[in-house]
């Protein structure tokens, strides 16, 4: 019997990886991954700022619009999360004290701001000046926690920061301020600056009579 001419062929040897060429693409990979690593993180982070004022802003739209709607007044509150030296502002909520009956209505219930984002307080009297709080009688207002059952459980003994939408939808912060109302929000883990809050940022501005609010960012 003649011999099948495949077998007369050489058949191609199998060849794998080295561990030396396995090592050198994961030292490759590794290098790669260390480059993008800061600026994919960066990205992230810029994304999350933008969120983050877009939510400031929403809610203090929402709770100008509520105060106009119901003719009511609505209070715009600017919790502080936390103890100590880790205490930030990092929570909002929309309030009408009454709501037309004896315990207040939450317009919107408490929302944390996403991810590591803060509203910036290093240096409140220029970045954050809605955080500075006025006299006994002069918005905005320092308020000591609150407890009890009409109280969110997310806000509850947790000390905040309060102005109020009137029923045209001014505000009750004065007018003629020193400074512009501003509320800066920065990444908690981004350094605060002598000039800005950090070198990535977003200042909301807040019109005190038209309660309008415009962002700003460099």
């Amino acid at each position: 019997m003649n011999s099948s001419p495949n077998r007369l062929l050489p058949r191609p040897s199998a060849r794998g990886f080295t561990l030396v060429e396995l090592l050198i693409v994961i030292v490759v990979i590794g290098a790669l991954a260390a480059l993008t690593a800061p600026a994919f993180r960066s990205l992230t982070e810029s994304s999350t700022l933008t969120s983050a004022a877009g939510l400031i802003g929403d809610q203090l739209n929402i709770a100008r619009q509520t105060a106009i709607t119901r003719n009511l007044p609505v209070e715009f509150r600017i919790y502080q999360v936390g103890t100590g030296p880790d205490a930030r502002y990092r929570m909002i909520a929309s309030v009408i004290p009454t709501g037309g009956n004896t315990v207040p209505e939450w317009v919107t219930p408490p929302k944390l701001l996403p991810g590591s984002m803060i509203i910036d307080t290093a240096n409140a009297n220029l970045f954050s000046t809605v955080l500075t709080p006025g006299t006994s009688s002069q918005a905005p207002l320092a308020r000591s926690a609150e407890s009890g059952p009409a109280i969110p459980i997310a806000a509850r003994g947790l000390p905040y920061i309060v102005f109020t939408f009137r029923p045209d939808g001014s505000t009750d912060l004065n007018p003629e301020p020193t400074h512009p109302w501003t509320l800066s929000i920065r990444s908690e883990r981004a350094p605060s600056l002598a000039d800005r809050p950090s070198y990535n940022f977003i200042t909301l501005l807040l019109d005190p009579v038209l309660g309008r609010v415009r962002p700003f960012q460099p």
